[in-house]
């Protein structure tokens, strides 16, 4: 099967789990913000909100993958495969200002505390925690392999955590009474884990614009394998990028005895199959080069 087939196979197992996803929490996010003003809680709107981030996130990245999927053009050679990178920023930053909205109406309520109903938050927050709980393992699968649904696998974990901690809400206003000021703490602690998920995604998406080495990847140990393939003297000027989270680049130099085109190629296959299968890479370039042709270049950098 081509690279396009498996390509076009993996978008459209992804996009049923984001619409199914999607439909999961535009409902939520209705009945969440609707129960939150009839009953006066601030963290089930605050969990509303969230899950409103979700549906954002769902939505930025259905229109990544779509966008990945276009064909490399002049002005575009490596593609749109970026796009799935800058969908997870654009995630990280809706993410950033539903803590700061969570942060900011919490210190309020804190400030002038409000009685909540606590059987509305209750059957609300559990509605909700299924429904996030179900999405996270509808995406669980394609998070493996794609940075923008990892990053709103993300969201919807942490829409989990906090309708679990919306339910425990629910639970201590209805048994206990007067523990209304529960309620804004909770938001306030839903934003602190906000920002630490937010740093995760980030610094991998920032890795991947800036090429940098793939987090699993270890340039020695490439350097090493490659030596070991007979005929290969030395290898040089490796350089490993991602240009998204599916695709992982490789350039490379090896130094070859003077050999025939036939004997270079064999071992250029060779290497290319362990890049791949060893190493995940899905694009190698080699530059093979002979003992003659590397004393020039020598001479050239040094000059």
């Amino acid at each position: 099967m081509s690279h396009n087939h498996r390509s076009s196979d993996l978008y459209n197992q992804n996009l049923s789990r984001l619409l199914l996803s999607l439909i999961l929490n535009l409902t939520i996010v209705i009945i969440e913000f609707v129960a939150g003003i009839y009953s006066h809680s601030l963290a089930l709107i605050s969990d509303s909100m969230h899950n409103l981030s979700d549906v954002s996130s769902i939505l930025i990245t259905l229109s990544a993958h779509k966008l990945s999927l276009k064909k490399a053009t002049y002005t575009k050679s490596f593609g749109f495969k970026r796009a799935e990178t800058i969908a997870a920023i654009l995630n990280v930053v809706l993410l950033l200002l539903v803590a700061a909205f969570l942060f900011w109406k919490g210190i309020k309520r804190i400030q002038h505390p409000e009685p909540v109903m606590g059987q509305v938050i209750i059957w609300v927050s559990l509605a909700a925690l299924t429904a996030n709980l179900l999405s996270v393992n509808i995406l669980k699968k394609g998070a493996s392999r794609d940075l923008s649904i990892k990053s709103t696998m993300v969201h919807l974990m942490t829409d989990a955590i906090s309708s679990l901690a919306v339910l425990l809400i629910g639970l201590s206003a209805y048994f206990i009474q007067n523990y209304y000021i529960l309620d804004p703490i909770l938001s306030i602690a839903i934003a602190i884990f906000i920002l630490g998920n937010c740093w995760e995604i980030l610094k991998e998406a920032l890795n991947i614009l800036l090429e940098g080495v793939p987090k699993d990847i270890d340039l020695e140990k490439i350097k090493t394998r490659l030596n070991t393939i007979e005929g290969i003297h030395d290898v040089h000027h490796i350089h490993v990028w991602g240009i998204s989270s599916q695709q992982i680049n490789a350039s490379f130099h090896i130094l070859l005895d003077n050999c025939s085109l036939a004997e270079a190629e064999k071992i250029m296959d060779q290497a290319c199959l362990i890049l791949q299968e060893e190493f995940g890479v899905n694009h190698v370039t080699i530059q093979p080069e002979t003992q003659k042709y590397h004393k020039v270049e020598t001479l050239c950098q040094i000059c």
